[in-house]
C-alpha cells in the first residue's frame, strides 16, 4: 500500500506557467503610487506588462471569445488597479495579478510594474518589479473502485494525489450500488477536498494518470502531445510507486473493461472546482471535461461523502448538499478509514 509520507508534497510541474498566453504590453497610466506625500500627491508615469496564461487551448481550436480571455477587459481591470493609491509597486504588481486570477480563466499570470521616473538621484532609465503567480484551485473529487483489493487502492490513490497539492478534507469511505445498468461488484467510494496549483484540464490529465497507474484501461490517450512524464517535463518528479496492480498481482485482462459505466480498478471524477483568491465557482465545458458535473446531483455513491466532508456546499440547482438526496443504495464503513495524517 503506497502512501505520501513526506512532511511536505514533492513541488508540481512547472507546466502551470507553459501553454497558451495573452500578452499585454506597454500599457501606460498616470497614477498616485509612491512611498514620498508628493508622489501620492502629484503623480507619475507608470507602465505595466502583463502574461496571462490560458486555462485550455480551446480558443485556439475555435474561434469562440468564451474560450479566450477578452483582453479588453483585462486592460480595463488593470486600469481600475491603477486608479487607486499603493505606498509600493510591488503591491500594485500583486493587487493586479490576484485581481486578474480571480476574474479570469487563467492558471498563471505574470506581471511587471515600471516606474520610470522613480525619484532617485542619478541617471537612470527604469525601475521595475515583476511577479508570477498561479492560480489556486479548490476541487472537489470523487474516487471508486469495485475491483481487486478496493481499499488498497483508494489508498494508493490519495498518495498519488498528494503529489498534485494539498489533501484538505477525506470522508469515511462508503460501501455504493453500481449504477448506470452493468451488472458488477459494489463500490468504495469516497470524496476530497484537494488545493492544487493544477488548472482542471491538466488536473484530469493527472487524475487519468492515477487511474493508470491503478490498473485501469483507458480508451485513448490521457496525455497531450509533448507530455512525457508523471508531472509534465520533469521526469524526477514521477513518484516511486509501483501500479497498484503490480503491488497486488498483475490482474486478468477480462476484468480490466472500458465499458462505460463497468467495472474498473479506480475511477477520478472532477465534481466542483473553486478558483482564484476570492474562490469563485469555475463553470467549463469541453470536449474533455464539464464541471460541474453533469449527473452530479443524481447518484448518491457522489453526493453521501460530499455531504460528509462539505454538508454547506451549495450545488449547481442552489441546494446545499446536505439537502439533496440521489439514487442507489450506499452504506458508511467504519474500515477502511484514511486519515489525512496518515497519508
Amino acid at each position: 500500500m503506497f502512501f505520501n509520507t513526506s512532511t511536505e508534497n514533492p513541488p508540481v510541474s512547472q507546466e502551470i506557467q507553459s501553454g497558451n498566453k495573452i500578452r499585454l504590453r506597454g500599457m501606460e497610466f498616470f497614477a498616485f503610487h509612491g512611498v514620498m506625500p508628493e508622489e501620492r500627491a502629484l503623480g507619475q508615469r507608470f507602465v505595466v506588462d502583463v502574461d496571462l496564461t490560458l486555462v485550455h487551448a480551446g480558443a485556439y481550436c475555435r474561434d469562440d471569445l468564451d474560450l479566450s480571455v477578452d483582453y479588453t477587459r483585462v486592460y480595463s481591470k488593470i486600469a481600475e488597479v491603477m486608479t487607486r493609491t499603493f505606498c509600493t509597486i510591488e503591491y500594485v504588481a500583486e493587487q493586479i495579478a490576484q485581481e486578474l486570477l480571480t476574474d479570469f480563466a487563467c492558471s498563471g499570470v505574470r506581471v511587471e510594474v515600471h516606474k520610470p521616473a522613480a525619484p532617485i538621484q542619478g541617471v537612470l532609465e527604469d525601475v521595475s518589479v515583476e511577479i508570477v503567480r498561479s492560480n489556486i484551485w479548490r476541487v472537489f473529487l470523487s474516487l471508486g473502485s469495485n475491483l481487486g483489493d478496493r481499499a488498497a487502492y483508494l489508498s494508493d490513490a490519495l498518495g498519488l494525489l498528494g503529489y498534485l497539492g494539498t489533501l484538505e478534507k477525506i470522508s469515511h469511505v462508503y460501501e455504493t450500488e453500481p449504477v448506470g445498468g452493468v451488472e458488477q461488484a459494489w463500490f468504495y467510494n469516497l470524496a476530497v477536498e484537494l488545493e492544487t496549483p493544477l488548472a482542471p484540464l491538466v488536473l484530469l490529465d493527472k487524475c487519468r494518470q492515477i487511474e493508470a497507474l491503478c490498473g485501469r484501461r483507458h480508451q485513448g490517450p490521457f496525455r497531450r502531445p509533448g507530455e512525457s512524464a508523471w508531472l509534465g517535463s520533469d521526469a524526477q518528479a514521477e513518484p516511486s510507486v509501483q501500479p497498484a496492480t503490480r503491488l497486488r498481482g498483475a490482474m486478468p485482462e477480462k476484468v480490466l473493461p472500458i465499458t462505460r459505466w463497468g467495472p474498473r480498478t479506480m475511477d477520478i471524477d472532477i465534481l466542483i472546482v473553486f478558483r482564484g483568491p476570492k474562490q469563485r465557482r469555475e463553470f467549463m465545458q469541453t470536449q474533455e471535461l464539464t464541471v460541474p458535473h453533469p449527473r452530479l446531483e443524481q447518484r448518491e455513491f457522489v453526493l453521501a461523502p460530499l455531504r460528509e466532508i462539505v454538508p454547506e456546499l451549495v450545488l449547481p440547482s442552489g441546494n446545499q448538499a446536505r439537502q439533496v438526496v440521489g439514487e442507489g443504495r450506499v452504506t458508511l464503513l467504519e474500515e477502511p478509514f484514511f486519515a489525512l495524517e496518515d497519508l
